[in-house]
């Protein structure tokens, strides 16, 4: 018996009401899979209800610095590196097309009953852009495009599956527009 809950390219906040709607169906045992992109729209009522997974929705862009992963040579069209995971048995270099990619990140209070663990990579010459604004960058460094959360904290006698929350900062992912070309 799986569910899933899928918000897809959220343009505004989750309020409250929803936030708790959202951690009681996590916490017994359901799972989330959040897809977004790069706008000014920020999120902390929804971050709110990712950080119980170590996880936020940053608002930050990011960019590739490497040409061999980048679509065109446009630095914001993303040949995603996918590393071995729950999801990917073995990595896969280059072969994800991402663009307009809002960064994940992985927040650091660490619990042991929770693992994470990266979907799509950036090289380590992938760049956040904080606010969109390429003039206020990070430092070279792999970004994480999408994350996977696994909680095991809530299992008990009424709850045998574990929370697991999938967060993905680019839509076109799934797009025709990227999908068509290949």
């Amino acid at each position: 018996d799986c569910s899933v809950l899928i918000m897809a390219s959220p343009k505004r906040d989750i309020t409250a009401a929803s936030r708790q709607i959202m951690y009681d169906y996590l916490r017994g045992g359901g799972s989330l899979m959040v897809i977004t992109d790069y706008h000014n729209g920020e999120f902390p009522q929804l971050n709110m209800l990712l950080e119980e997974f170590n996880l936020e929705i940053s608002n930050n862009k990011v960019r590739e610095g490497d040409r061999d992963h980048r679509y065109q040579d446009d630095p914001y069209n993303i040949r995603a590196i996918a590393p071995t995971s729950k999801v990917t048995e073995t990595a896969i270099d280059g072969f994800t097309l991402v663009n307009n990619v809002r960064g994940i990140n992985e927040l650091f209070n660490v619990k042991e009953w929770i693992e994470i663990e990266p979907v799509l990579i950036t090289t380590d010459q992938g760049f956040a852009e904080i606010k969109g604004d390429p003039e206020q960058s990070s430092a070279a460094g792999v970004q994480n495009i999408a994350m996977l959360a696994e909680h095991k904290g809530w299992l008990s006698n009424h709850v045998d599956q574990t929370a697991k929350v999938m967060v993905i900062g680019s839509s076109s992912i799934f797009s025709d527009q990227i999908l068509q070309p290949f």
